[in-house]
């Protein structure tokens, strides 16, 4: 199954010179992190005008597949960001969704940069804050939360890369061994399976088999995450610096 990533260009004029821009200055991401694309997992296309779902007159994105996973996805939603802040058509008003299900309409004080996922009617708001302000944000909106490069930022920011990383262990251990390596990939099995596949009923024991589960994760993904995110904002710089020189 495939998914969508996708902005709306604010103007019939600029859209075609940023796809452009992108198409020439884009690189994939086992470009960026120096991975052999032969022995590369990934899944996502390059920018286009094409996408899958959600597509219109004004979209550019990414199409992707299920098993994009890792510090790669993490790359394509951070770049997907980056060019709604900078080209993206903005709303004052829109249907988001709630992190308990359902969906709202949202208001907000002024016009807001939004990214599309899967052509769904429910928009990804984006705020760009400091990481203290992300703190305070509501818990329904820590989400939102990113930097001027487009990367997500905020308390729930690590856990969510974690969960992203995570998803590697179901898809194969090529996979698992490309983003955090052999040696590594041997010893977060090893704990996690000495604490059981699956959570005990009562809830206090679910709940530290949960904490438990977050703690092994983050002891060895942390220092690659933190390793990753810097290179995905640094790469997003380099677009960045290369779109002012076209503007």
């Amino acid at each position: 199954m495939g998914y969508s990533l996708a902005i709306r260009v604010r103007s019939d004029q600029l859209r075609p010179k940023f796809l452009k821009f992108l198409q020439t200055n884009f690189r994939r991401w086992s470009v960026v992190c120096g991975k052999d694309p032969s022995e590369w997992h990934g899944s996502a296309s390059g920018p286009t005008d094409d996408i899958s779902y959600g597509k219109t007159e004004t979209s550019i994105g990414f199409d992707y597949q299920s098993g994009m996973y890792g510090f790669e996805r993490d790359y394509i939603y951070s770049v997907i960001r980056w060019m709604a802040l900078k080209v993206g058509d903005r709303k004052t008003k829109m249907r988001v969704d709630v992190p308990d299900g359902g969906s709202v309409v949202h208001r907000f004080p002024e016009p807001t940069p939004y990214y599309i996922y899967d052509g769904e009617p429910d928009l990804n708001p984006l705020l760009v804050v400091t990481e203290e302000q992300a703190a305070a944000l509501p818990k329904d909106q820590c989400q939102w939360a990113i930097d001027e490069w487009g990367v997500r930022i905020g308390p729930t920011a690590v856990d969510h890369r974690i969960g992203s990383c995570s998803g590697l262990f179901g898809v194969s251990r090529k996979g698992i061994i490309a983003e955090i390596g052999a040696v590594n990939h041997k010893e977060i099995i090893a704990e996690i399976e000495a604490i059981g596949s699956n959570p005990p009923e009562d809830k206090s024991g679910e709940e530290a088999w949960w904490a438990r589960r977050r703690e092994i994760y983050l002891k060895y993904l942390k220092p690659e995450i933190d390793e990753n995110v810097d290179l995905i904002r640094q790469e997003i710089q380099r677009l960045d610096k290369l779109w002012a020189g076209e503007t």
